[in-house]
């Protein structure tokens, strides 16, 4: 990168001095001629050479400094016009664009890249507003299940059985408000890593048995088939983020599945990378709602009427890009819907099945 500014400035410097240099070669080839046609023509009787010198200067430099002014205009018009982008964008407009024309390549070169950066920062304005936006809607209804249980408890006369209800609502509604926060600051720290995770080896099959039970209360209450495929992988990982991956697919495989249905954990290990399978029977996903599961806040028709906050699979996402690997998802409604996380083993090790 260094050498290409380095070689775009002598270019612009050698473009500039070959047109004055033409301008001015030119205005006086031109006026000369036109002295030299009018002493031809008898209209200058004998003129002095020094005169004749001075009067073909300086009439070439009025007509060099004309014509250099008029180029000169056309040429910085484009860096003018981006001198004034840059202002709006310094006040807070983001919209903002600039013609991608002018005569030289660097100054187009110049717009292309500044076009460039006023498309990422509104791109940027947009997320941060909507992640505010989702932020204030997301603490907004606990926070007012939470205070308007809280006001039915000061209710004089309350049942015993009413007072404990309403207290196990509130108990649950700052618990939602508990998990949320740990995510939103979970994935914002994650998004501003600036050096690599830490790694360690551990035992990839049995932090996984560790989710399954985690969750065994719940699959158990809904009767669920559970099919595990979990030979003996040693990774090396972040583990305490990767089990946060492990618990928010193996969650919403439990949760979103219908009573008496099943759950396949699959675990395959090979050279380069390892592979982690979750499939179930549950409600499924939507196509249109597919492309945007991994959204912050996102939450499709299927989930809206389940507790969540709709950031546990964007965090996945995050951990998983973070190791180098990727997670995608396929699903069918009232099918099930199948999870796929690839990891790609580091150089320095190797999966031990």
């Amino acid at each position: 990168m260094k050498s290409k500014k380095t070689a775009l400035r002598p270019n612009l410097i050698l473009f500039f001095c070959a047109a004055v240099f033409l301008i001015t070669t030119g205005s006086m080839l031109v006026i000369g001629a036109i002295f030299v046609f009018l002493i031809h023509m008898g209209l200058f009787i004998r003129p002095r050479p020094f005169f004749l010198f001075l009067a073909i200067a300086v009439s070439s430099i009025l007509i060099s400094t004309l014509l250099a002014r008029l180029i000169g205009e056309k040429i910085f018009a484009p860096i003018k016009e981006l001198n004034h982008a840059t202002k709006q964008i310094a006040d807070g407009n983001f919209r903002v664009s600039i013609k991608e024309e002018g005569t030289v390549a660097e100054v187009r070169e110049m717009a292309h890249n500044f076009n460039r950066m006023a498309e990422e920062l509104r791109r940027t304005e947009i997320i941060h507003n909507d992640f505010a936006r989702n932020v204030s809607h997301e603490f907004k209804t606990p926070l007012s299940s939470i205070e308007g249980y809280a006001t039915l408890l000061q209710s004089p006369g309350l049942s015993e059985e009413k007072r404990l209800e309403y207290a196990s609502r509130i108990i649950a509604g700052t618990k939602r408000l508990t998990t949320m926060t740990g995510n939103i600051l979970m994935l914002s720290r994650l998004e501003n890593q600036q050096t690599g995770i830490e790694r360690s080896a551990f035992s990839l099959d049995e932090q996984l048995r560790q989710i399954v039970l985690l969750y065994e209360d719940e699959w158990n209450r809904k009767e669920l088939c559970l099919e595990l495929d979990l030979p003996a992988v040693t990774y090396v990982g972040n583990e305490e983020l990767l089990f946060q991956v492990w618990q928010n697919l193996f969650g919403n495989a439990v949760k979103f599945s219908n009573p008496g249905g099943s759950v396949f954990l699959q675990l395959l290990p090979e050279e380069k990378q390892i592979t982690v399978l979750l499939r179930d029977t549950g409600i499924g996903i939507a196509e249109k709602d597919l492309n945007r599961i991994f959204e912050k806040f996102y939450q499709g028709e299927q989930s809206r009427n389940t507790p969540g906050n709709g950031l546990g699979l964007a965090l996945a996402k995050q951990i998983a890009e973070l190791h180098g690997g990727s997670i995608t998802a396929s699903s069918s409604l009232q099918e099930g819907t199948e999870f796929t996380v690839i990891l790609p083993v580091p150089a320095e090790a190797e999966p031990s099945s």
